[in-house]
């Protein structure tokens, strides 16, 4: 009884001494931040996909806010001007701009008071949805995968009369990420050639007592290595914020002499009505 008595008086101290350990203050001399210019431009082949916002790095001590966005930035495409929406930090490119398979795409950013940043990209080639087929809980996209190491989004969008919106789609393969309105993979999991991929999908309209009819849009992206590897790393940065034991995930980015990202989509869909 008295080694126990004993033990758990050493026992008491030591956690005691512990506690005066934790609460130790440290002072860390942080380097001042040198702001550059942040770019996010995913541009897509489609209507839809053609803003880009523009911003200012700030010190990871500092709290972001909305007065980092940039209203007076000049962003071009291969010489091209992109327009300032009125809406501080998004420019758009104009209508008449259109991206084409193979060609080679030049980014430039300037803003007062900031270095000029810039980046490239290719336009992947168009893989069209040879077919889609459908049930109430599985959907099959059907094409035809290129040679090479190629990354893709899939994604269905459901329309009546009465809304637009994206269905839930998942997988039961490690391989790919939920990137919140698609499936993000890279065709390391698939051999090249014709291809079939089944997702699951959770129905929204299950408990509907009579049929109504609705278009379905299936969309295959063809993305560019940057816009796989940028997508990637913001969910692991995202996973990592949340559990104090992860290490640091450092957010890709191809933007020379600043940060963000430039990526190019080709977009395919394939529209059924049932």
């Amino acid at each position: 009884m008295k080694k126990y008595i004993v033990y758990i008086l050493f026992l008491s101290m030591s956690l005691a001494s512990c506690n005066g350990f934790f609460e130790t203050v440290v002072d860390l001399d942080v380097p001042p931040h040198e702001s550059k210019l942040a770019v996010t431009a995913e541009l897509e082949n489609t209507d839809k996909g053609r803003q880009i916002i523009v911003s200012y790095s700030v010190g990871g001590l500092e709290e972001p806010d909305d007065g980092q966005l940039i209203d007076d930035a000049q962003v071009s495409i291969n010489g091209t001007d992109m327009e300032y929406s009125g809406t501080p930090g998004i420019y758009f490119l104009p209508s008449d701009f259109n991206f084409e398979a193979g060609s080679e795409y030049q980014l430039n950013v300037s803003a007062p008071g900031y270095d000029s940043v810039s980046a490239e990209q290719v336009m992947p080639d168009a893989v069209p949805i040879n077919n889609f087929e459908m049930t109430d809980t599985g959907m099959t996209f059907y094409f035809d995968d290129p040679e090479g190491e190629d990354y893709y989004i899939v994604a269905v969008y459901v329309e009546d009369e009465d809304y637009w919106m994206s269905l839930p789609l998942h997988m039961e393969n490690s391989q790919v990420d939920d990137v919140g309105n698609g499936i993000m993979f890279k065709d390391i999991m698939m051999d090249s050639g014709h291809h079939s991929l089944h997702v699951l999908y959770d129905n929204p309209f299950g408990g509907e007592t009579e049929p109504v009819e609705r278009t379905y849009v299936a969309v295959l992206k063809h993305i560019t290595e940057d816009a796989y590897r940028y997508k990637h790393s913001l969910l692991l940065n995202n996973d990592a914020m949340n559990n104090p034991f992860a290490e640091p995930v450092i957010v890709h980015s191809n933007i020379a002499n600043g940060y963000g990202v430039f990526s190019l989509s080709n977009v395919s869909d394939y529209t059924i009505d049932q």
